[in-house]
């Protein structure tokens, strides 16, 4: 991930557009992700993807400056995706979406390398913005 604080103009230092991965496999869901990042970032370049295979995939063809990763996906399941994702993007942040909050999912979650856990109620709120604004920085 670039370390740089956010411009004015929603990009990054290199004048580029910030990129995020959305890993989600609930078409709805993520729509509604989508549309929350668009939000605060309209010039944004997303990247949806159903599945760390196809996160992999994407990976590999571009560099993101931050994940949106579901724990629950076709060839994942819990902390293991992150886990999973962590194999091949080692130092990317990761925002940890799932429809359950647990602690000890939120515990996992965290000790396999997500910087942080929201629920999907938590996007429908203001603090998303911020949320994503502090992961960015």
């Amino acid at each position: 991930m670039k370390e740089s604080p956010m411009a004015e103009d929603t990009q990054t230092e290199n004048n580029h557009p910030h990129t995020v991965l959305v890993v989600e496999d609930s078409k709805p869901d993520q729509v509604l992700v989508m549309n929350q990042i668009h939000a605060l970032w309209p010039e944004c370049n997303i990247v949806p993807v159903k599945s760390i295979h196809e996160a992999h995939e994407a990976c590999t063809k571009h560099e993101f400056d931050m994940v949106m990763l579901d724990l629950n996906l076709p060839d994942g399941s819990g902390a293991d995706s992150v886990q999973s994702f962590r194999e091949f993007e080692k130092n990317v942040p990761i925002i940890v979406i799932t429809g359950s909050l647990t602690d000890i999912k939120l515990q996992e979650a965290f000790d396999f390398g997500a910087n942080t856990v929201i629920s999907k109620t938590q996007m429908m709120v203001e603090d998303f913005s911020k949320l994503l604004e502090d992961t960015n920085t």
